[in-house]
């Protein structure tokens, strides 16, 4: 078996409180919902595993996130979607639009015909606490990146979301994103795979 671990290649938060606001000069993004019916935070994340052979079988995929704080109310559960704009660009995503003078099919990365694609989106429980945490390893998370390996040119493009909206407490979460200055503090795709046609291998690529 052989693994990946990369970084995003953007990562974005948009709320639906500040709705032509673009959050990309942060530090941080913030991957859930906020107070009660007032305020819905969604993250959206690109991920390059080009590096991986064309054929491969995704084996295991973790996602590791730094997080900075949780509210009341956690854990929760999350959902995960493929956000389907391939042509998004995280210095312009608002609520309303993916990027300049282009708007969301539905504000918030809502319509699943245009903007995202619901066929292989799973859950998991959210992080209860600051510091490390793993989206873990699932079958559907497998099949969500086998997906766009298969499917779409080798980018995992990811939309995180609060799975119940509005929630029912003022629950959020906040992580740090690709930008931060720590390295380690960076969400990162890890992923062990088995290549075509050969025998099980072991490479690190960063």
């Amino acid at each position: 078996m052989a693994t990946l671990s990369v970084t995003p290649t953007q990562d974005v938060f948009i709320s639906s409180a500040f709705s032509t606001t673009n959050w990309d000069t942060l530090t941080h993004v913030v991957g859930s919902v906020g107070p009660k019916i007032v305020d819905h935070t969604r993250t959206l994340m690109d991920f390059d595993i080009t590096a991986i052979t064309a054929g491969s079988t995704i084996d295991a995929v973790t996602c590791n996130l730094e997080i900075i704080g949780v509210s009341a109310g956690s854990p929760f559960t999350w959902a995960c979607r493929r956000e389907r704009r391939s042509d998004g660009a995280e210095a312009q995503a608002t609520w309303d639009i993916y990027k300049t003078a282009n708007n969301w099919g539905t504000a918030g990365a809502s319509n699943t015909t245009t903007d995202v694609d619901t066929t292989f989106a799973f859950t998991f429980t959210g992080p209860s606490a600051a510091g490390s945490f793993d989206i873990p390893d699932s079958a559907g998370f497998r099949a969500f990146v086998q997906d766009a390996l298969d499917n779409f040119s080798g980018i995992v493009r990811m939309l995180l979301k609060h799975n119940t909206e509005p929630g029912t407490d003022d629950q959020g979460v906040g992580f740090y994103d690709s930008e931060d200055g720590t390295a380690g503090n960076r969400p990162s795709l890890n992923i062990t795979y088995t290549a075509p046609g050969g025998a099980p291998r072991r490479v690190f690529v960063m």
